[in-house]
Parts: structure tokens; sequence; C-alpha cells
């Protein structure tokens, strides 16, 4: 079932410079010192060693990419302004017109010198074009870890220790260019993985995503950093103690048979408008600068096999001490209990809660909206209880009739002062399965333009659920979407 293959390979390691060793982080602002206290890691090996510390706003700059568009344009500048690394780690790196296209830029800067280093998922890039795109990169002399060729990178997950291990995967994205250079470096972080429909470069409605990215600079991409390190040295520890390690049969294949194949997929070839459209996006904004903002901020890994759960006390701590509004969107949205009864809190006590996710319709895992459904009826029931001051509405995205597909996007917008965006989906995989990120930052101006979208575009192509719908999504009567809502709860009980 593709709900349980929605996952990401990368890792970790233990040791950062950057990381907050205490059990609580520091910070002197309102809005960050909620997230004091929070709960390490119960091994003692890891501890506290996950967290990062809180930057000041006059050390970073963020900027919204309000779109798979502005992302793409903002991800090919960086790319043609690196100079000295590349670093990226999605779930899914496909071989269309764009995959194809920023592979073969990835192979022009690894033969001018640069740093040029993959994390991708094992399940996620199954299909043969991809995997002989990825077999071409390490050719090159690229590592891209998650990948083994005649489909062997599950091989490295499997260890009696863990039966569940292999679906314990990594979500995590990452885009991280001249990390180590403190004048030129630059990160883009959110929901957006490598492929045409995450750029809304489709030639179809379902290939046409809404999807949210933020552009960052400053020394929190040191942080962002330590992240893709730990995740691509566990990578290279596991096949280390594995009886056959693979780097070392590429070593010698690369220097040896495998020249005879070079460059025999890597073409960008495809649809002649959709590279047209690449092309003019990458040309039209070559030289511009993206607007971006002093915002004080926090980067967050969740890393489910150390048995951390920091992204779900931020997000449950934030809904809890929220004052006026939340705008919350979420591709996958299948909040646990606390979180439920978290964002009934903010509208009990005077917040206007909106959640906006997907229908069965648009989402392109039509068996998660079921499940999400099932939650209505309980957040939906603040709005009854006579003592609640604010209110709890919830949307479900209607792309479709609007010439779109999914959304894609995990952020959420608090009091138009806050945001967090990421990776992380408030469901059952993320929550305990999936390795994640999530950016956390302060700033008015970025927040209540994310609001004014989310207004604007997202609510207004969305449809508003009844208490009463609620109630039906609850206990279908419908055979079919009983039977679906069955084999999600016995899913969920799995994990």
């Amino acid at each position: 079932m593709k709900i349980v293959l929605i996952i990401l390979v990368t890792t970790f390691a233990f040791s950062s410079c950057q990381n907050i060793s205490s059990r609580k982080l520091a910070s002197i602002n309102n809005i960050f010192s909620e997230y004091q206290d929070l709960e390490c890691s119960p091994e003692v090996k890891i501890s506290c060693s996950g967290l990062f510390q809180v930057h000041e706003k006059e050390d970073i700059k963020i900027g919204l990419l309000i779109n798979g568009e502005a992302s793409l344009a903002a991800r090919l500048k960086s790319l043609r302004d690196a100079k000295k690394s590349i670093l990226i780690q999605a779930l899914v790196f496909k071989a269309d017109e764009i995959g194809n296209y920023i592979a073969k830029i990835l192979v022009e800067k690894k033969k001018a010198g640069l740093d040029v280093r993959l994390i991708i998922d094992t399940f996620s890039n199954m299909d043969v074009a991809t995997q002989n795109l990825f077999y071409e990169l390490k050719l090159a002399g690229i590592e891209v870890e998650g990948y083994e060729t005649a489909y062997l990178g599950w091989v490295n997950e499997v260890t009696p220790k863990d039966i569940k291990q292999p679906n314990k995967r990594f979500h995590d994205k990452l885009w991280l260019i001249d990390s180590h250079d403190e004048i030129n470096r630059v990160a883009i972080v959110g929901g957006m993985n490598i492929a045409n429909e995450y750029f809304r470069l489709g030639t179809t409605s379902e290939k046409i995503w809404r999807d949210q990215d933020f552009i960052v600079k400053g020394n929190i991409i040191d942080d962002m950093t330590t992240v893709f390190e730990r995740n691509y040295k566990d990578q290279k520890d596991i096949k280390a103690k594995h009886w056959i390690n693979t780097d070392k049969t590429w070593a010698i294949w690369r220097k040896t048979i495998g020249q005879k194949f070079r460059n025999k997929y890597l073409q960008i070839k495809g649809d002649k408008n959709i590279i047209k459209k690449i092309t003019k996006i990458e040309t039209d904004t070559a030289n511009i600068e993206f607007s971006m903002f002093p915002s004080k901020s926090q980067f967050f890994q969740n890393r489910p096999r150390n048995a951390e759960t920091y992204i779900q006390q931020i997000y449950k701590r934030s809904f809890a001490h929220a004052k006026n509004k939340i705008f919350l969107v979420n591709a996958y949205f299948i909040p646990n209990q606390e979180l439920i009864d978290s964002l009934k809190y903010a509208a009990k006590n005077g917040s206007e809660v909106i959640i906006v996710t997907n229908s069965p319709e648009t989402n392109d895992l039509p068996e998660m909206s079921y499940a999400s459904r099932y939650t209505y009826k309980d957040l939906l029931s603040v709005n009854n209880d006579p003592n609640t001051l604010g209110s709890l509405k919830i949307y479900e995205w209607q792309g479709h009739q609007y010439g779109e597909g999914t959304i894609h996007a995990k952020f959420a917008v608090i009091d138009d002062h806050t945001v967090i965006g990421g990776s992380y989906n408030l469901d059952p995989r993320s929550e305990k399965l999936n390795s994640e990120t999530i950016l956390v930052f302060e700033n008015e101006i970025l927040a209540k333009k994310l609001s004014s979208f989310v207004i604007n575009n997202d609510i207004r192509k969305s449809r508003l659920i009844s208490t009463e719908e609620a109630a039906t999504y609850f206990n279908p009567k419908n055979p079919p979407d009983a039977l679906k809502l069955l084999f999600w709860n016995g899913i969920k009980g799995m994990l």
C-alpha cells in the first residue's frame, strides 16, 4: 500500500558542534521561550544532542517561496551560482524533465570540482528511468546515498535488531548550496521533492501541486548542514558494516568497465514545452534577488529511530499558546489526540483555528483523507461548547476544480507572527516512523504574507466542512468508505 511506502532514506550521526547539550533551549523571546523544557531522547547516548540553538534575527534572513515556480527559480539560480558545494536530500528525485535538467547541472558542477552529494529514498525512486539517472550520477563521481544498483538499497536496512527498521524512513528535505561559505551560502527547505509536479510543470492538473518552501541565509544553515552530514555519515556507516561495502565496488567500477557506459541516460529529454518552461523560469530569474527578511529562527529534526519527538512538541505547544489565530495547512492531516486537544484548546480560548487539508479527490494518497475525516467530528465539537471563545473550521482542498492537483504543503502560521514549516505531516508516519525537519521563525511581514495567501488562494479553492458532514465521516454508512477507514485503522495500529 502506498501509505506504507511513503518514506525517505537518510540517517544520523551523534555529534555536532552546533547542537545543544543541555535539556533546555536557551531563549529570551516570548515566542521561543515556549520551546523551553522540550523532552529529549530517552536514549542516553543521544539525549539532547539532536537539538539546535535559537538564532537571533540579526543573523538570519528568510523568504517565502510561495509555490513551485518560485521554488524552482530559487533552486536553479542557487545551483548556477554554486562555487563550492551542493548538498541535496529529497524523498523523490524523479528522472522526468526537471530531474534530468537538474542532474545535468549537478554533473557540470562536479566536473568543475564542487562537492556534490545527494541523499534520496530507496523505496520512493523505483522506476527504471530514475534508477538509470542515479547510475549515471554515480559514474560522474556524485555520491547518491540511498541508491544501489539492482534495487539492493533495501538490503542495508534489514536488521534482526529491529524488524520495523525498513519502515522507519527519512522524509527530510534539504537543499544546501555553499553551506560552509559564510557570505554566499543559501538553503531551501520545505515540502518539495524533485519532480515536475512539485514545481507545477505538469501538463495535467493532477501534476500541478500546491506546495510551500522557504529560502534561508545565515548561520542557521550550519544546523541544516549538520543534519545532512549526520544522515550522510550514517548511510556510509551502514554500508561499511555490511558484508558487501558497495562503495568499494563503485570505486572499482568507475575506473574500469563503468566508463564505457557513461552519458547513456543523462540527457535532457521529454516534453519540449516543459523543457522550454524550465529554461524560461531559469532565464527570467537568473539575476533576481529574492525578498528576504531578518527572522528569529530555529531548526528542528525529529528522528523516531532515536525516540525524538521535538516536532510534535513544537506543534502542540504552539497551538496551545496561540492567542488569536492559527492557519494550519497540512497535506496528510491525521493528528493524534494530543494535537487534536491542543487545537481545540486554542479555539476554546479565543483563537480562530483554520485547517486546510486534502480531499479524497485531490489527495495523491486518497486513503489518507478518509482517515483524516475520521478526526473532524472531534475537532469540530469544540464549536458546540458554550464556553468556546473562538472557533475551529476545516476546509478540504478542491484544487482539481481549478486545474491543480494535490496540496502537498506542510506549515502553520501562529498569530500572524510565527511560522512553522518543513517536511512534517501531522500524521502517524511523521510522528512515529519518518525522520523529519522543520524551520520555526518569527517575522510579522512573512507571517502575514503567508496568511494572506492561505486566505486568498488555499481557502478560496477549498470547501468548508460542516459539523453534520463530519458526523457522517466519523461513522460512514457507505460500505466502500467504511472499508477504507477500517483498513487505515488497521494499518495505523501496526505503526
